[in-house]
């Protein structure tokens, strides 16, 4: 899914990430100094993402960082943050228990996290 977002320098973006998901796995700052298009994708191809880069976004978020999409980053120079595959799955657990308690307040959802 690609969305314009409030313009903001790439550290903005990464500040916010980064506390959202609680870190992140690796990082490609690109070549925009600002970012205003933002691309969050499921996986990370060349295809995906020279589609994210030809429709305009600076920002590839995505959970794991693939060799196979690196050629492409570097060629468009789209900046990357992937914030790694089990702090994606975490991430959605929690939002998806939080909808879930909103919509039946009766239950309560626990999410536990892996240990190792």
């Amino acid at each position: 899914m690609i969305f314009d977002v409030e313009q903001l320098d790439y550290s903005a973006y990464l500040t916010f990430i980064t506390a959202m998901f609680k870190g992140y796995e690796r990082l490609d700052a690109g070549k925009s100094t600002t970012i205003s298009r933002l691309a969050v994708v499921g996986a990370m191809t060349d295809v995906l993402v020279r589609q994210a880069a030809q429709r305009g976004a600076q920002l590839y978020l995505t959970g794991a960082y693939r060799k196979a999409g690196e050629l492409a980053v570097k060629e468009t120079g789209i900046a990357v943050i992937a914030v790694g595959h089990l702090r994606c799955e975490v991430w959605g657990l929690y939002a998806l228990a939080k909808m879930l308690e909103e919509r039946w307040p009766t239950i309560e959802c626990v999410v536990r996290e892996p240990t190792s």
